[in-house]
């Protein structure tokens, strides 16, 4: 619709969800790319990553291949990433 000059709404919307889990993070990133067509869902994906990572290494601190995986952030936003696409295909938007 063009209402928004940029993804900054976007963006505002996943940092308020934290400290949600990672699964409502990623429910909330592919219903925004669902609905509300932002221009770079990429970006808007990295810039929130840093919250994901959080509840990822709280619930798998206790596991060393996941922690270590959770330390290469870009390995973690490809998960994400896939997380999101997963959502996307659920609501047969894909």
């Amino acid at each position: 619709m063009g209402l928004l000059a940029d993804d900054a709404e976007w963006m505002r919307c996943l940092q308020d969800a934290f400290p949600s889990t990672f699964e409502q993070s990623t429910t909330a990133f592919a219903t925004i790319i669902a609905y509300c067509k932002p221009s770079n869902p990429v970006d808007i994906r990295e810039k929130n990553t840093s919250n994901d990572l959080t509840d990822l290494g709280r619930r798998y601190a206790t596991i060393p291949v996941a922690a270590n995986i959770l330390e290469l952030g870009s390995l973690a936003l490809q998960y994400a990433m896939k997380e999101a696409q997963d959502v996307l295909k659920d609501i047969n938007f894909v």
